[in-house]
């Protein structure tokens, strides 16, 4: 089964304060008030698809991830990267193992994050900070351009993460990325084909992690990943979900046509050997079990 690692916000999931494209399934609430929702679309895609194992990879802390529990469960989504993939849920449980390794791998990074949280909290006032230490804070500010200018001037870059997201400004450890989440992911679960989907500067070392990633064409430009599908004129969460729909017809119809060799008929066209390669097999289109892209990228419409 392939392992599609997405981000939630503004990949699948939109806020209330995003206009709705059409028909739209409500799927968080906050004090009593819908606050996001899944298009139409994009939920029944999830809802019946049987193909993909699906883990949310996502800034999100523990308790903002649980306000998602009535949409998670019918998916049958069983893991989740939370805190920028820090904090691994299992069955919306933390797995003590996983957090207990992220913590040393960012033990180093501790007294930096403790050092900018003391100057966030200076700046903007205990009250509007939203911490699980040692993982990741973020503050709400009324000016973020002016609070993530102070910090990337006074906190250490080169050990800490610094990125503004609307309202809010994020800090993380740089050892604690959504890339190395992924990576890891992959080491303990024996993952191997693998996508990913992301609409931000905070998802790329996600999107360079995988075989295969979609990504919006605001940040195409970024995506090193040769194998990368570019989505634009259209709700991101459609686009991908169609994306995602097209591989698997594609990867059905080579399986089929690779069942038909087997029993003697015509010899599959080259294109189509990647499939049928172990991964990591030099010879392999980059080791995936998916299609090798149009070269640039494919660009859905």
């Amino acid at each position: 089964m392939t392992t599609l690692f997405t981000d939630l916000d503004n990949t699948l999931l939109y806020s209330h304060r995003h206009p709705a494209p059409g028909p739209v399934r409500w799927v968080e609430q906050l004090h009593g008030k819908p606050q996001g929702y899944l298009t139409a679309y994009t939920h029944d895609f999830f809802l019946r698809q049987d193909w993909l194992s699906v883990v949310p990879v996502t800034t999100r802390t523990p308790a903002q991830f649980a306000r998602l529990e009535g949409m998670i469960r019918p998916f049958g989504w069983r893991d989740a990267l939370v805190c920028n993939g820090a904090i691994l849920l299992r069955d919306g449980r933390e797995d003590p193992a996983w957090s207990a390794d992220s913590r040393t791998r960012s033990a180093e990074e501790r007294p930096a994050f403790d050092r900018a949280y003391a100057l966030a909290c200076a700046m903007a006032g205990a009250d509007a900070l939203v911490c699980v230490s040692p993982f990741l804070f973020y503050v709400k500010a009324q000016e973020p351009e002016a609070v993530l200018a102070a910090l990337l001037d006074q906190a250490d870059t080169g050990r800490l993460t610094l990125l503004g997201d609307g309202r809010k400004v994020y800090c993380f450890p740089r050892s604690l990325d959504k890339g190395q989440a992924v990576q890891r992911y992959r080491a303990r679960f024996g993952r191997t084909a693998s996508i990913a989907a992301g609409d931000s500067v905070f998802d790329l070392p996600m999107l360079e992690a995988v075989e295969r990633c979609f990504c919006p064409e605001a940040i195409a430009g970024q995506v090193a990943n040769p194998n990368k599908t570019v989505c634009r004129d259209g709700p991101f969460s459609d686009l991908l979900c169609a994306g995602l729909e097209a591989l698997r017809n594609e990867e059905t119809s080579i399986e089929k046509r690779a069942r038909e060799v087997q029993r003697g008929g015509p010899a599959l066209h080259p294109c189509a050997e990647s499939y049928h390669r172990p991964v990591g097999d030099p010879g392999a289109a980059g080791g995936t079990l998916l299609p090798s892209p149009v070269p640039g990228g494919h660009h859905f419409r």
